[in-house]
């Protein structure tokens, strides 16, 4: 499992990315800098402008609340309408 991840999103396509999380949280960049990525961090599929579904326009932090010194795996879901860039990177 990686705690850091990039890659190319396909238009309309969910992609999942794994990632470890042991000290603060992720941050999510949509690396084009134009439209949105959708996301969801517990593994189910995002849906636009949804409960538990997150906009990402540039970059956006999320906190992961764990223990001291635990590791939180975290299934990134994202989905875009357009083929996107992005970085997914655990601190």
């Amino acid at each position: 499992m990686a705690t850091t991840a990039h890659g190319t999103l396909n238009a309309n396509e969910v992609a999942s990315v794994a990632v470890e999380s042991g000290r603060g949280g992720i941050v999510i960049v949509n690396r084009q800098q134009s439209g949105v990525i959708w996301v969801r961090l517990d593994g189910v599929d995002p849906q636009p402008e949804q409960p538990d579904t997150f906009a990402v326009y540039g970059a956006r932090e999320f906190p992961v609340q764990s223990r001291r010194n635990q590791v939180i795996e975290l299934d990134v879901r994202m989905l875009t309408d357009e083929a996107k860039q992005y970085s997914v990177e655990a601190y």
